[in-house]
């Protein structure tokens, strides 16, 4: 028995075979007790007891301790090193960290509260961790390795080992060997063993691996060799390194049903297996031929994963959810399954195909020799679209239910959009025929849509394209092209079309002309295209770039788009011809078609043009012509219709018919009737001028013509030069509204209704009983001109309305009604004298009315009605026996020639008597209010001589007022002579000389 104490260094201790005491000290020591009941004090520092080569055991929780061990008893010791015997060590429930280090046999280690280092090394060795981040290396030989509840280091070293992390956060590395490594949850509360539940690492390292993972996240890398790598249900990172892994991404038996990680799974070099899980995984399998199955989708969820398989031909068959599938080079086979998703061949004869699951239901019906019918149901979601990319190579790619888009790339390839659908086209539910997209590449291409409204491009090369059922597109953009709609031939080859409706170009200068019995769908490009359709309805539609499209029989359906394009159509369908931007002519020469010209300055014609400046009537149907924005031109046929001028300084032609023109904005020109058509009978037209300066030109026939705003220029019927001058054609009984403006508005013939609304108008009517309504604004009315006066007149109806107006009647018995304001009425013509010319007993009989204001009245010839309303008028008779009444107001009224009839009215009235014509009567002169004037002088009297009684008293001249009769008469020569008869005074009021004025 020995004691011996060290020092402040590192000392180096060794008792000997009995009970010693060794005491260390200061300093990092090392111990060696030997056999025997020792007392070993390490003392500060960090201090090592050695134990030989007898197998020993030290578990402290127990008090069990053999071989050099026993009866030792142990003092601030940090370390432990065995010999090369079988040893055992416990330190469970022992605070601190220890060092331990196990000798050549198989050995076992349990590690305490801290974080201990469990070094193994030859054998096979069991260490287990506790508590603490602990750090196990197993050495040389097959270990096992338990992590425990800390953030754990596990080593298996050389040999095949196994690891085992316990409630995640730990670092397995298999090393060299086939070693397996798992990860557990488990807590062990009671003992005051619970974990933080962290992300696990391992690595297998060279050799056959088996990695495990649990349903924490979990890294895990094979390394070299043959592994097995099974994750939970986390999100992990799985790397099979180089060799034929199997890689297992969520194992379903750890927790069924549930979610699954997002996981990333890198197969590496070699013939690999991979199953993602049922979370949104990335996989790339690497170099080699692998497999990647994605059974669990389909079970337990629908993950969103991206695959790609790399060198080799690989196999990937994805489940449920949206995924990105890359086969790289080689000669894949690829399968999506359902969900939308992308599949991309790479280089290599691949395979590719959407795929999607679906149900089938069996359902009774009420059909007897049918009782049970089969249905399909679609997966959860509908029926969703995949994407196909072959990529290089002679690939077969095949959609399903969904709207799929199939990529041959280059080589000579097949792609089939939907095939099981047809097999089952009657079992799917409404709205399972997908629409897919399918385009062939480089190569002699076969493609087919089978269901639904398909979109097909063969690319460069021989291809045949077959829509299969539904309404199916061709895209040709490697131009120029000539189609038709059986094939077509360009720079990149020559195609065969089988069941194609539609036809798409590119930017070439393109063709295309229909068979006559099929009928198009052709969507042009940005070149100068030509297009012809067939008997049927066709719907051809242009792009950028001066397009001609030509329409046959068939309603069709024919669209410019930007540039110069012509437009035409011929038969009897009922087209629709649309310009668009550009200055495009548009030409319809069959039936009830309709041009719309759109933007820019467009030509529309309704039918064909004959030689000369006349118009054919060829039409066969009513038309509907829309010029748009722009200066158009637009020409209706034979048969009646609409034209709408749009904005812009249009022109627009009717023609025989009963048409509708509205010039809208803009200046407009607008022709009822096209001139040099026969216009025998005239048509009933319909012109509206809309807003700005235009000019109507009305045409034969009874028309209804509105002028809209602006100071617009109306002529109601046309007019050709003879001998007499200018005289009307065959005139209708027209309607015009100038609308808003200061309008000009003509007629030549007819009972027309002409109106100024509002402006300040300008009126004229022809021939015929016309009504002129001048409307708001100060107007300018005239009845009628030199033709009416040569050829006669039935009179007209003159309303000034609102507004300072000037009416002057024609050659017929007018009636004129000044309105509102003061206004100018003439019963005939401006100038009296022009009433000689007339023949005998032909001057009119007129009726004006003043109505409010200041009023100017004038019958001019004929026996005419003059009413001066409101107002101090003035009531000129003219020639004629005129019936005048000046109504309320101070009224200046004159009979002229004629034997007239005068009523004053209201108000202070002054009468203008004349010396020629007569005698008037005037039915309610007052005296003291009312006054007479002479229109000129009385030879022989300065002042008023006035003389009562029948005859002249002197032989002065003299003014004789008989009371008896009411008769005022003129004696020049006073007894000496006879009188002239002037006025009788029907109410023979007191007359004065004081109610007298003399001119002269």
């Amino acid at each position: 028995m020995v004691r011996r104490v060290g020092s402040q260094a590192d000392d180096r201790i060794n008792g000997s075979r009995g009970a010693d005491s060794l005491f260390g000290l200061e300093g990092d020591d090392t111990l060696w007790g030997g056999p025997g009941a020792d007392t070993l004090d390490g003392g500060p520092g960090f201090d090592l007891v050695l134990f030989g080569n007898t197998a020993t055991t030290i578990d402290i929780p127990r008090l069990i301790l053999s071989g050099e061990a026993e009866g030792d008893l142990f003092l601030d010791i940090e370390a432990f090193r065995f010999g090369a015997a079988g040893d055992s060590l416990s330190l469970f429930g022992v605070t601190g960290a220890f060092l331990v280090r196990l000798g050549a046999g198989d050995d076992s280690a349990l590690g305490g509260q801290g974080a201990d280092t469990i070094l193994g090394e030859n054998g096979d060795d069991s260490l287990h961790g506790v508590a603490g981040d602990d750090l196990l290396r197993g050495g040389a030989g097959d270990d096992t390795i338990f992590a425990g509840w800390g953030a754990a280091r596990a080593e298996g070293g050389t040999g095949d080992d196994s690891l085992i992390g316990v409630n995640g956060g730990d670092t397995l590395l298999g090393g060299s060997g086939n070693d397996t490594l798992t990860t557990l949850l488990a807590d062990l509360p009671e003992l005051g063993l619970e974990g933080q539940r962290g992300h696990d690492a391992m690595r297998g390292g060279d050799g056959d691996d088996v990695l495990m993972g649990s349903l924490l996240g979990v890294i895990a890398k094979g390394d070299a060799g043959n592994d097995t790598i099974i994750a939970g249900s986390a999100g992990d990172r799985l790397e099979g390194g180089a060799g034929d892994d199997l890689i297992d991404a969520d194992n379903g038996t750890v927790n069924p049903g549930g979610p699954g990680g997002n996981d990333t799974i890198l197969g590496g070099a070699g013939a690999d297996t991979v199953i993602p899980g049922a979370g949104d995984d990335r996989v790339d399998a690497g170099d080699g031929a692998d497999t990647v199955l994605d059974v669990r989708d389909t079970t337990f969820g629908s993950g969103h994963d991206t695959i790609r398989g790399g060198a080799g031909d690989d196999a990937i068959i994805e489940g449920d959810g949206d995924d990105r599938i890359d086969g790289g080079t080689g000669d894949d086979t690829l399968v999506g399954n359902a969900g939308a998703d992308t599949l991309t061949g790479g280089e290599g004869a691949d395979s590719l195909q959407g795929g999607g699951p679906f149900a089938a239901i069996l359902v009774t019906t009420d059909d007897p020799d049918n009782p049970v019918g089969l249905v399909i149901l679609p997966p959860p979601g509908g029926f969703r679209g995949d994407r196909l990319d072959g990529g290089g190579g002679a690939d077969t790619l095949v959609g399903d239910w969904g709207a799929d888009t199939l990529t041959g790339g280059d080589g000579d390839d097949r792609l089939s959009g939907d095939p099981l659908a047809v097999v089952l086209e009657t079992l799917l539910p409404q709205g399972a025929r997908p629409d897919d997209s399918l385009s062939g590449g480089a190569g002699d291409d076969w493609v087919k849509g089978f269901n639904g409204n398909d979109t097909l491009r063969g690319g460069t090369g021989a291809d045949t394209l077959d829509g299969g059922d539904g309404i199916d597109w061709v895209v040709l953009d490697d131009g120029p092209v000539f189609a038709t709609t059986g094939g077509a031939t360009s720079a990149g080859g020559v195609d065969l079309f089988i069941s194609i409706e539609g036809f798409r170009f590119g930017a070439g200068d393109d063709a295309f002309e229909s068979d006559a019995d099929v009928a198009a769908r052709v969507r042009l490009g940005g070149g100068a295209d030509r297009a012809r359709g067939s008997l049927l309805a066709d719907t051809l539609a242009g792009d950028a770039g001066d397009d001609t499209l030509e329409g046959m029989d068939g309603d069709d359906r024919l669209r410019g788009g930007a540039g110069n394009d012509s437009i035409a159509v011929a038969g009897a369908g009922h087209a629709l011809l649309e310009g668009d931007a550009g200055d495009d002519t548009l030409l319809g020469l069959g039936g009830g078609d309709t041009l719309a010209g759109g933007h820019g300055n467009d030509l529309l014609i309704a039918a064909s043009l004959s030689s000369g400046a006349a118009m054919a009537a060829e039409g066969f149907g009513t038309d509907l012509l829309l010029g748009g924005a722009g200066d158009d031109v637009a020409i209706l046929g034979d048969q009646g219709g609409t034209i709408q001028g749009g904005a812009g300084a249009d022109t627009l032609y009717g023609n025989a018919g009963d048409d509708l023109l509205d010039g809208g904005d803009g200046d407009d020109l607008i022709h009822g009737d096209l001139a040099g058509v026969d216009a025998a009978g005239g048509d009933a037209d319909t012109l509206s001028g809309g807003r700005g300066a235009d000019t109507i030109l009305a045409g034969q026939g009874n028309d209804s013509v509105s002028g809209g705003d602006g100071d617009d220029v109306i002529l109601a019927s046309d007019l050709v030069a003879l001998d007499i001058g200018l005289v009307p054609l065959e005139a209708g009984d027209d309607t015009v509204s100038g609308g808003r403006g200061n309008d000009r508005i003509l007629d030549s013939g007819g009972h027309d209704s002409l109106s100024g609304e509002a402006g300040a108008d300008t009126i004229a009517a022809g021939i015929g009983a016309d009504t002129l309504l001048g409307g708001s604004g100060d107007d300018s009315l005239r009845g009628g001109d030199e033709i009416a006066r040569v050829a006669g007149d039935e009179g007209n109806l003159l309303d000034g309305g609102a507004g300072a107006d000037t009416l002057l009647g024609s050659w017929g018995a007018d009636t004129l009604r000044g309105g509102d304001h003061d206004d100018s009425l003439f019963g005939d013509d401006e100038d009296p004298g022009s009433a000689a010319d007339l023949p005998a007993g032909a001057a009119p009989h007129d009726w004006l009315e003043g109505g409010r204001g200041q009023d100017w009245l004038h019958g001019l010839a004929g026996d005419d009605t003059l009413a001066g309303g409101d107002g101090a008028d003035t009531l000129l008779g003219g020639g004629g026996d005129d019936s005048l009444a000046g109504d309320r107001g101070h009224d200046l009224i004159r009979g002229g020639a004629g034997q007239d009839v005068i009523e004053g009215g209201g108000g202070a009235d002054t009468l203008i008597l004349d010396l020629s014509g007569g005698p008037d009567l005037f039915l309610d002169m007052r005296a003291g209010q009312d006054r007479l004037q002479f229109a000129e002088a009385l030879p022989g009297m300065a002042g008023v001589t006035l003389t009562f009684g029948a005859a002249a008293r002197s032989d002065a001249a003299q003014l004789v007022y008989d009371r008896a009769t009411g008769l005022l008469s003129w004696w020049a020569e006073g007894a000496a002579g006879d009188g002239l008869d002037l006025l009788i005074l029907a109410n023979r009021p007191h007359l004065s000389a004081a109610d007298i004025d003399l001119f002269g």
